[in-house]
C-alpha cells in the first residue's frame, strides 16, 4: 500500500467519524444546561427555575442528552458501519449494532459464567449496556464489534 493509498483510507475513515463526533457537542450543550438550570445550587439562587414547567424542561434536556451520551459505543458502531458500507447502507448499519450488541452479550455471559463480573456488584470498569451486563469497552468497543462482524461477512 502506498502512501496516497494509506491517506485516502485514513481520510475515508475520517468522514465515516464525523457523524458520531457531530453528536456530542449537540449532546453535551443539552446536558450542560438540563444540569446546570437543575442544579440546587442554582435553583436556590432563582427560584423560579424550580417552578414545575421549568423544572420538567431542563430535565428532559437533560434525559435526551443522557441517551446519546450513555449509548454513545453503540452511535459509533452504527456510524461506522454506515459509512463504510458501499451499498444496503441499513443493513449494513443494523449488522455493525448487531456485532457491538453481540460481543457485549458473548463477553458479558463469559465474564459473568467465570465469576469475574458479579452482576449485582458492578465494579470500575462494568456496566449494563442496553440491558446486558458486561465489560464497558467504551468507543472503542463500538469500533471493535463493528469491524469484527464487518470481517465475517461475505
Amino acid at each position: 500500500m502506498n502512501k496516497d493509498e494509506l491517506l485516502a483510507k485514513f481520510q475515508r475513515l475520517g468522514k465515516v467519524l464525523m457523524t458520531p463526533v457531530l453528536i456530542l457537542p449537540i449532546a453535551g450543550i443539552l446536558q450542560g444546561f438540563g444540569n446546570a438550570f437543575t442544579s440546587p445550587t442554582l435553583t436556590a439562587a432563582v427560584p423560579w427555575l424550580a417552578a414545575p414547567g421549568f423544572a420538567i424542561f431542563f430535565s428532559i434536556l437533560k434525559a435526551a442528552a443522557g441517551i446519546v451520551m450513555s449509548n454513545i459505543p453503540v452511535i459509533f458502531s452504527i456510524c461506522l458501519a454506515y459509512g463504510f458500507a458501499k451499498s444496503e447502507k441499513a443493513t449494513a448499519a443494523l449488522c455493525g449494532f448487531l456485532g457491538y450488541m453481540c460481543m457485549n452479550s458473548v463477553m458479558g455471559t463469559f465474564l459473568t459464567a467465570t465469576g469475574v463480573i458479579d452482576p449485582a456488584n458492578l465494579t470500575t470498569g462494568q456496566s449494563t449496556i442496553l440491558g446486558i451486563t458486561t465489560l464497558d469497552t467504551g468507543v472503542i468497543g463500538g469500533l471493535k464489534g463493528t469491524v469484527r462482524l464487518s470481517h465475517s461477512m461475505p
